[in-house]
């Protein structure tokens, strides 16, 4: 289930992934054609006699530096150990949760469970209470006007201050000392069945994702072939697992598929934990917007990617290896699984 992937790196520090793909020779070839680029772009540029590095720079700018390289993912025991590493350097050093304390509350979830959809119906409740004008749409800019990222300013200072993230919690997140040292704010987490997580992150990216649906399924534990994947929701889990588990009263866990019972009782959950008390009507309101119905009339026609993608839908399907090689993956790595028994016994914090 090997996967191969392009990534590029500038001189100044910056990376991106330029693809990823289900063969070497398919993956040679874009370095080819990279190569092509760079000589149309009239770069000067050197091929390793492997095809596996190309450098390019800019004669008349010297600080300009291009490096692409294609590396290859990791399977079997290999990748287990290389997860256990990425894990310890990743988790002990990235701390920007510690740096962004100052909230009434932070949304934290799973990529592609459902976070667009949970801050579409949190901001237009929170629009409704306090008399503010919601986001105009739910899959651009604006839809982080009253909860955005971290860094972002707060476009109504007299509504509660809520932000939201994808990142995973670090270990010193659960430190007592830690915790008495910098007072943290509440933490709302959002979590998903991996299963439908899978195939709705291959669906979205799959044009960017050469590879079939089985070899995406085996992921990398590098963290370096796709933007999301097995591996990466493992760590999310595990990490915020082990924070729930010990702080059980300042986390707070929400499953997509509860939402998709009643929307307007996860949403009072999440206020709840927050100490905000909306008004039902405004529940209500946020409730009624997060209908797949209702949310197609806020769509940006100028934003071609189909956010309201219909659960199931789409050719990704686990065949009964992928089942198998996803079971074996969890088995080995997952701590935590939220209560989605994925095991014969429930295993680490069930929510």
């Amino acid at each position: 289930m090997t996967a191969y992937y392009i990534r590029k790196k500038t001189s100044t520090g910056s990376t991106q992934l330029i693809g990823t793909y289900g063969n070497a020779d398919a993956a040679r070839a874009e370095m080819l054609q990279l190569r092509y680029q760079a000589a149309d772009n009239e770069l000067s540029h050197t091929l390793s006699p492997c095809g596996r590095r190309l450098v390019c720079a800019n004669d008349d700018t010297s600080s300009l530096r291009i490096t692409y390289e294609l590396r290859e993912t990791l399977t079997g025991e290999g990748a287990d150990r290389a997860f256990r590493r990425f894990c310890l350097n990743r988790d002990s050093f990235a701390l920007a949760m510690l740096k962004y304390r100052n909230f009434d509350g932070f949304f934290v979830s799973g990529q592609n469970s459902g976070t667009q959809w949970v801050k579409w119906m949190m901001s237009h409740a929170l629009a409704h209470h306090y008399n503010v004008t919601p986001p105009r749409y739910f899959d651009n800019k604006s839809s982080n006007d009253i909860i955005g990222h971290p860094r972002h300013p707060q476009l109504y200072p007299q509504i509660p201050h809520i932000v939201s993230t994808h990142s995973v919690a670090p270990y010193v997140l659960g430190s007592k000392l830690v915790r008495k040292l910098f007072p943290l704010p509440h933490y709302a987490l959002l979590v998903r069945d991996i299963r439908p997580f899978l195939i709705s992150h291959y669906e979205k990216w799959r044009f960017k994702y050469k590879v079939s649906f089985s070899q995406y399924i085996a992921g990398d534990p590098q963290a370096n072939a796709y933007y999301g994947d097995v591996w990466w929701y493992i760590r999310f889990l595990n990490r915020w697992g082990d924070v729930a588990s010990r702080y059980p009263a300042e986390t707070f866990v929400t499953r997509y598929e509860d939402v998709q019972k009643n929307r307007a009782q996860a949403l009072r959950g999440i206020f709840s934990h927050f100490g905000i008390a909306l008004s039902d009507e405004a529940l209500q309101a946020g409730a009624h917007i997060g209908a797949k119905d209702v949310m197609a009339a806020y769509k940006d026609p100028t934003v071609i990617e189909d956010s309201l993608r219909p659960d199931g839908r789409g050719d990704a399907a686990f065949t009964a290896a992928d089942e198998a090689l996803l079971d074996g993956i969890l088995d080995r790595h997952l701590k935590h699984d939220f209560g989605y028994r994925y095991f014969s016994q429930p295993r680490g914090f069930q929510g």
